[in-house]
């Protein structure tokens, strides 16, 4: 395993099993979407939602994209829903990432916590 400092952030660098090398940034937040994640703006409270397309994620690989927007007590706001394929998702959650959106717990459906 090797460490260094890198514009202020420190980072590992590590062979991986079978060749390669892998870089982990410890003190950044994860680049990788999750198979179900939730990320938001938090100046606007904006969400989306991204979960798989579970009907077709062995043959063509697709994610759902729901964008909403939470309201205390209330319903949330649904805004729109597409459907993209599994790399354009990750693309857009990266970017989203770089821009300062921040993963969140869910926060609408059934995956809320009451």
């Amino acid at each position: 395993m090797y460490q260094q400092r890198l514009h202020g952030s420190e980072f590992a660098l590590r062979t991986l099993q079978g060749g390669g090398v892998d870089a982990r940034f410890p003190d950044h937040p994860p680049q990788a979407m999750p198979r179900h994640g939730w990320i938001q703006d938090p100046s606007t409270q904006d969400t989306k939602r991204f979960h798989p397309d579970e009907k077709n994620w062995n043959r063509d690989p697709r994610v759902f994209v729901d964008s909403g927007r939470p309201f205390p007590n209330q319903p949330p706001l649904l805004t729109t829903r597409v459907h993209l394929r599994r790399e354009t998702a990750e693309q857009l959650w990266r970017e989203l990432l770089r821009v300062g959106w921040r993963p969140c717990r869910p926060q609408w459906g059934a995956d809320v916590d009451v």
